[in-house]
């Protein structure tokens, strides 16, 4: 009987003993956690959200918000190959899950995959939700990206009759109308006063541009400017070739008999689109006046929210020495790459001073700074205006300098 109450008594004391870790263990809240780790992720601590995700994955098992969430932070991190794993598992067990879909189609627009987008967004549309704005617009998105623009308007457009109110749409749109527009004339007028040396500088530009399929935007010109008081022509003509995904170019060329403007000119520059939305540009100018110029000239160039920044030097050897220059700019745009402002500094001639005009040649080491504010806006959808406003301070003699003020004005319509 003893032997019975002793067994029954340390039966239940070992059972108290080891349920005690269990029952004292903290109780896991997988909503309150998975909120941390949100809050986490859009404040920018991805590490950390990554974490906690996993560790919450671990625990309670398969969870499509949670490896939603942590195949976004993959993606905000240019990790797109993981990205790609969490969202294909969740999509493994529920196909039609229309968070892990957008997120997919994200990852793939966001990596330049945009056949995959597009193939993606088709299927979303036709077994998930056909009037998805989301589906449409990311649609929409992957065919402007591939240069299909009649079928993004055409998306667009289905995209507005289920929600006229969509602003992304309606931007998108504006975009996609304008790049279906394949040609563009304008004439644009600059005006320069000198407070010294030279009488008014005034020069009128109408051109014609065409988007081709091999050669970009080639832009035929035509300079009639009058200058030391005497007039002159210059024929021009500039292409923007696309080399790869990542790389483009720019030539130019140009031709004029008048003494006020190079006999020759040509212009090369290579384009390379770099991560992190920055960009890079190695060329060189080619002047022919009685003597050949040459400048080399370069850029760095920085996206950053609605503001693009530029660094360009340019290099310029001569028969009195080198000459080093800068020109610092920086744009805000607007509702769209249609409307924007722009501020420009600068020290040191600019290859385009170089290129108008025969004032500043075996002059290359006179010092010079300028600064310039524009505008760039679009009206009645077809039409696109711009000017400038610009002051410059160059030293046309040893330690004798001149005030020069510039202002510019265009015009310019799609059709």
């Amino acid at each position: 009987m003893r032997l019975k109450i002793f067994t029954k008594t340390l039966l239940f004391f070992s059972c108290i003993y080891f349920a005690t870790p269990v029952l004292s263990q903290p109780v896991f809240d997988s909503d309150a956690e998975f909120q941390k780790a949100r809050t986490l992720a859009f404040s920018g601590k991805r590490a950390e959200a990554r974490e906690i995700l996993r560790n919450l994955l671990v625990l309670k098992g398969p969870n499509s918000d949670a490896q939603t969430l942590l195949a976004r932070t993959y993606a905000w991190d240019s990790k797109y190959d993981s990205a790609r794993i969490e969202l294909n598992q969740v999509l493994s067990y529920s196909d039609k899950n229309e968070d892990a879909t957008n997120a997919l189609i994200d990852v793939e627009l966001w990596s330049d995959n945009y056949n995959a987008a597009l193939e993606i967004s088709n299927k979303a549309l036709k077994d998930i939700n056909p009037r998805s704005e989301d589906f449409l617009l990311k649609k929409a998105r992957a065919l402007a990206n591939l240069n299909n623009y009649k079928e993004a308007y055409s998306t667009l457009q289905a995209l507005l009759k289920i929600n006229p109110k969509n602003e992304k749409a309606i931007s998108a749109l504006e975009t996609a109308l304008r790049e279906t527009r394949i040609n563009k004339i304008g004439v644009g007028y600059e005006y320069e006063n000198f407070s010294s040396t030279f009488t008014p500088w005034h020069m009128v530009s109408p051109f014609y541009s065409r988007k081709t399929k091999y050669l970009g935007a080639v832009i035929g010109r035509i300079n009639y400017a009058n200058r030391f008081d005497e007039p002159g022509i210059q024929y021009e003509i500039d292409m923007y070739p696309k080399l790869t995904k990542n790389m483009y170019s720019y030539f130019n060329v140009g031709y004029s008999k008048d003494d006020i403007f190079p006999d020759f000119r040509f212009g090369f520059s290579l384009y390379r689109n770099l991560p992190k939305s920055w960009e890079a540009e190695i060329g060189i100018r080619y002047l022919q006046f009685t003597d050949a110029t040459i400048i080399y000239v370069g850029s760095l160039s920085k996206y950053i929210s609605n503001y693009w920044f530029s660094l360009r030097p340019s290099f310029i050897p001569g028969k009195t020495g080198n000459s080093l220059s800068f020109a610092f700019l920086t744009r805000y745009y607007f509702a769209d790459a249609d409307n924007y402002l722009t501020l420009t500094l600068g020290s040191g001639l600019s290859p385009n001073e170089f290129a108008r005009n025969i004032a500043v040649l075996e002059k290359e080491n006179l010092k010079s700074k300028k600064i310039g504010l524009g505008f760039h806006h679009k009206i009645f959808k077809r039409f696109l205006i711009s000017s400038t406003l610009g002051y410059r301070k160059d030293e046309y003699r040893l330690d004798l300098f001149r005030d020069n003020i510039s202002f510019t004005t265009g015009l310019e319509m799609f059709f």
